[in-house]
């Protein structure tokens, strides 16, 4: 049986799309991802997550918010100098499944590091019988967001959160 050629199936009305697919990168000195996500933080993890001011270490009250939850799991891509390239953090509740503090170091960016996070984390939350997800982005990180919708997250809603002023 022969395939239709490209005018035929344009006579049915088909139009040609475009679609990328992902391959594995075989590049010689290429970063692995841990091959299973760890329960616990180590110092490396938190050197990368950078949502505490300044330079300063994280705080007790820091290390218990990202360890809390039913079932906490981290994931990290090897990085320079005893900080990985990528990481994130995903929560398993029954069957929900919520990913967050997903971030790359901005020289690594667009190699495909979030999404063997993602990936990694998104094995364990199924492993552990999750069947549905959530994840928080910021609204202005517009990599990120191209990433999850071609991952079928779509926004289901916005909300805003304070901090207090720097002194």
């Amino acid at each position: 049986m022969r395939r239709p050629g490209p005018a035929r199936l344009a006579a049915r009305g088909l139009r040609r799309g475009a679609h990328r697919g992902a391959r594995p990168d075989r590049r010689p000195g290429r970063r692995r991802l841990r091959r299973t996500p760890l329960r616990t933080l180590d110092e490396g993890w938190l050197r990368r997550y950078r949502r505490f001011s300044g330079d300063e270490e994280a705080s007790p009250a820091v290390r218990s918010v990202l360890a809390s939850g039913p079932s906490v799991w981290f994931a990290s891509v090897a990085g320079t100098g005893g900080v990985p390239a990528a990481i994130g953090r995903c929560v398993v509740d029954g069957r929900w499944a919520g990913f967050m503090a997903v971030e790359v170091d901005p020289e690594q960016r667009r190699r495909g590091l979030a999404t063997s996070v993602m990936t990694a984390l998104a094995r364990q939350a199924l492993d552990e019988g999750a069947s549905a997800a959530w994840l928080q982005v910021e609204a202005d990180n517009d990599g990120a967001r191209a990433l999850y919708d071609g991952m079928g997250f779509a926004p289901h809603h916005h909300y805003h959160h304070y901090r207090w002023a720097e002194a």
